[in-house]
């Protein structure tokens, strides 16, 4: 091997190979997306969940996830919020069991797979938040203008364990308030903490 060769192991074969440039550099091409990118790609375990909710006041919870999976946590990639007035919305932890709400299924982001979402969501039924639920901890607040959008920006750091789970609410609206938007979520082997 001359000076300005690199010896590098295949990932398809394990055998050891020799790069060269013509400049005596390597010269390499690479392609970096997001984690959900390649869930969604092998695995097929990437979802969105898109929620409608109307006539919500200030206190009232819209949105509501939980990771039912014994073997995989959910990862929340961005949650996109609309809202028809002037609002303020809390990403919390919650406990407690959801009454009211109506059943949302998640979409696979991925067409050509047959996996469907492991986890429990719900968006509150017309004229009434989610019920039953005691919140924790908050993880994110964001402000949206009205008939606007924010984003939670939550670069796939808010992880659900089994039997974990999250809840939108309105903390500051003048009146009755509908409420749009998407969560994106995707599933992880579940490791150790």
């Amino acid at each position: 091997m001359s000076a300005f060769e690199i010896q590098v192991q295949s990932d398809v074969d394990g055998n050891d190979q020799r790069v060269k440039g013509s400049d005596n550099r390597m010269n390499v091409s690479g392609r970096v997306d997001g984690r959900p990118y390649y869930v969604a790609r092998d695995d097929g375990l990437a979802f969105s969940i898109i929620w409608e909710s109307t006539n919500i006041v200030t206190g009232e919870e819209f949105f509501y996830l939980k990771n039912t999976s014994p073997t995989h946590d959910i990862v929340i990639s961005a949650i996109g919020v609309n809202a028809e007035l002037l609002a303020r919305v809390k990403l919390f932890r919650v406990t407690g069991t959801p009454s009211g709400g109506e059943v949302l299924t998640p979409t696979n982001t991925n067409g050509r797979s047959a996996n469907v979402a492991v986890c429990t969501s719900q968006q509150a039924a017309d004229d009434t938040g989610i019920a039953g639920l005691t919140e924790g901890v908050p993880i994110d607040y964001v402000g949206v203008t009205a008939g606007g959008h924010e984003e939670m920006r939550l670069q796939d750091t808010v992880r659900l364990g089994q039997d974990q789970a999250v809840a939108m609410e309105a903390t500051a609206v003048a009146s009755n308030c509908d409420f749009w938007g998407v969560c994106f979520i995707f599933f992880e082997p579940r490791q150790g903490a």
